[in-house]
């Protein structure tokens, strides 16, 4: 069993890739890296996307070997999870994630401190998730930290509950 609680709030837990082929990345990262996989992901996300309300399909998946984690999210058309910003056939670190007690007042201190808020959640995943981005700090994925036992369920091989 994957236990998360022993990673404090504020810590990276993992880091993002957003790649173009999620199938072809993780048998890479297998054959070069050694990772395994937890199985993938694939659900329609309600965002703001820098104060636009869209759903968006995205299908990821984490590896098991960790903290930090390696999460692989397939590109789609939402800004925030696009592959325009790196050359052609080569992966770039989208994003550090940390979890945090509350998303909405972690944003909001973000905010403060000029991380603008580029994508949160939305709907049913209200408070789940929010994206920054700050000049001189790579782009932060806040999570709830709550969700732990969902991580930690579908990590050990179950399924990611969505509290």
């Amino acid at each position: 069993m994957v236990d998360l609680e022993a990673i404090p709030d504020f810590a990276i837990f993992h880091v993002g890739f957003v790649v173009t082929d999620l199938e072809a990345s993780k048998a890479a990262l297998t054959e070069i890296m050694g990772l395994s996989w937890a199985s993938v992901m694939t659900d329609v996300v309600e965002v703001h996307e820098h104060g636009r309300a869209i759903e968006e399909e995205l299908s990821f998946t984490y590896s098991l070997d960790g903290p930090p984690f390696v999460e692989l999210i397939e590109s789609r058309q939402a800004v925030a999870w696009t592959c325009d910003n790196k050359p052609a056939g080569h992966e770039s670190i989208h994003h550090v994630g940390m979890f945090v007690p509350d998303v909405s007042v972690e944003s909001r201190r973000l905010a403060g401190l000029g991380c603008e808020v580029e994508v949160s959640g939305r709907g049913k995943y209200e408070g789940h998730f929010a994206y920054h981005l700050g000049g001189a700090v790579p782009r932060l994925e806040l999570v709830r930290s709550a969700q732990r036992p969902d991580f930690e369920a579908w990590l050990s091989g179950g399924d990611f509950l969505k509290r």
